[in-house]
């Protein structure tokens, strides 16, 4: 089955309805799935459609050993706690 959206269109001349093709589309999810922060923005988008992931795991894992990413790759536990700490202070220092 094809997925399409409708999207309303008015203007002082005429109202009507777009029919778009996004079977390319990919749908993003609302947290990384590696690290589990909030997906933030477009540059989260791009590093989902190619890696999986958020900007912040993409360049620090994905990016970094693409062909061991590709087979599958992930970073194990300890490696995450310390990187999701490394994230809560960068957002803290943000802040102040």
């Amino acid at each position: 089955m094809k997925k399409t959206q409708k999207y309303v269109a008015s203007s002082s001349e005429r109202e009507g309805y777009f029919i778009i093709d996004n079977r390319e589309a990919v749908s993003m999810p609302l947290f990384c799935d590696i690290c589990s922060f909030v997906m933030r923005n477009s540059n989260d988008a791009t590093f989902y459609k190619k890696f999986g992931c958020c900007e912040e795991c993409g360049m620090t894992f994905a990016e970094p050993r693409s062909d061991e990413w590709e087979e599958g790759w992930r970073p194990d536990n300890d490696i995450l706690v310390a990187h999701k700490e490394k994230m809560r202070n960068k957002s803290l220092q943000f802040k102040n």
